[in-house]
């Protein structure tokens, strides 16, 4: 057993990268190697073909909009010892693979317990990204600070974190086809942690020419509140938690008013977010102790065990505490530990 590689950064954003890209060096390097493997197989293209591939449709967009985001990836490249498009096509990895084959993916759930509101988050990816990925707190001179779970090739966003404006979020993959050029979702999904109010998150969602579709769970502790964010390819939705004080989101449009045009979604992921709403339904659930619970369910396929590497399996389950400036995490898979805290430094709420 071992815990989840710990990096802590802060200034600009090449030089937090240029630390994460220390610190996961040996996990990235042992993906990139495994990757080789595995795009023929899933992706039915060569690294070098993706390399190509996100050079010339990802990395124009990134740079004319991210071009900060794109200096942490810069960063990552140079502390670990790699050219920037050795890591920048995987910051597309899921897109990439989509385009042949999109795996089942995350759950989450918000509940309110008296005056806090809780998130939890299953982290749900193919097997070969079990014990891969890595824990960040970081203080970037522009933005709040924020503590995040993340994979090896971006500081933060596709997993779950929060920061230093009593935000929470957590993300799950909707499944709409995804373009051929575009933004990748990883860049807005890093983006959303400057937020300081659920407004912001709406805001920071709505990006033109997104290449997947993708829905952002937040909770806001200065606002009392809780959201789900669904963005398809042209359009976003906010669906609101209700009196009951519990919000279930697993990889299926929920909203009323987003268009659903080419959205396939599957009965595991219904399944799941019933299971979710059954699971915390009653008040006594409704504690961080159940969420934890019902996040490592296997008999209702909240966690998930794969057999085959191209498989989706959880690879974390994740609790975040956005008043106290923690966040729980459990690594999962048979070289997994039980829930391990993290607390975010400094965290007096940023205004």
């Amino acid at each position: 057993m071992s815990s989840f590689v710990k990096v802590s950064t802060g200034g600009s954003h090449r030089d937090m990268g240029v630390d994460f890209g220390r610190a996961a060096k040996d996990i990235l390097l042992a993906f990139i190697e495994d990757s080789c493997k595995a795009y023929p197989r899933s992706a039915k293209m060569t690294i070098e073909d993706a390399k190509r591939h996100a050079a010339k449709y990802f990395l124009p967009t990134v740079r004319r909009r991210y071009p900060k985001y794109l200096e942490e990836v810069r960063g990552i490249a140079e502390g670990a010892g790699l050219h920037l498009d050795d890591i920048f096509f995987l910051t597309a990895d899921e897109e990439i693979m989509a385009l042949r084959r999109a795996p089942e993916k995350c759950s989450s759930a918000a509940i309110r317990v008296g005056q806090r509101t809780y998130l939890g988050h299953n982290e749900d990816y193919p097997k070969r990204y079990l014990s891969r990925l890595i824990v960040v707190e970081a203080h970037p001179n522009d933005a709040p600070a924020f503590l995040a779970l993340t994979y090896p090739y971006v500081l933060a966003g596709p997993v779950c974190g929060l920061n230093a404006a009593g935000m929470a979020f957590a993300a799950n993959s909707l499944n709409f086809p995804p373009r051929q050029k575009g933004m990748p979702t990883n860049f807005v999904l890093r983006d959303v942690y400057r937020s300081r109010r659920l407004a912001d998150v709406r805001r920071a969602m709505h990006v033109p020419r997104p290449l997947m579709g993708n829905a952002l769970m937040a909770v806001s502790d200065i606002e009392r509140a809780a959201s789900v964010i669904e963005a398809s390819l042209d359009d976003v939705a906010v669906v609101t938690m209700g009196a009951n004080g519990l919000l279930a989101h697993a990889n299926h449009v929920v909203s009323g008013t987003l268009d659903r045009t080419g959205e396939k979604p599957t009965r595991n992921s219904r399944s799941r977010g019933a299971a979710l709403e059954l699971l915390l339904a009653a008040s006594k659930q409704r504690t961080a102790d159940g969420l934890k619970k019902a996040l490592s369910s296997v008999k209702y396929g909240l966690r998930k065990i794969a057999a085959r590497k191209s498989d989706s399996c959880t690879l974390a389950t994740a609790i975040l505490d956005p008043n106290r400036g923690m966040m729980y995490v459990a690594k999962r898979g048979s070289g997994g530990h039980g829930f391990m805290a993290y607390r975010l430094g400094h965290r007096k709420y940023i205004r």
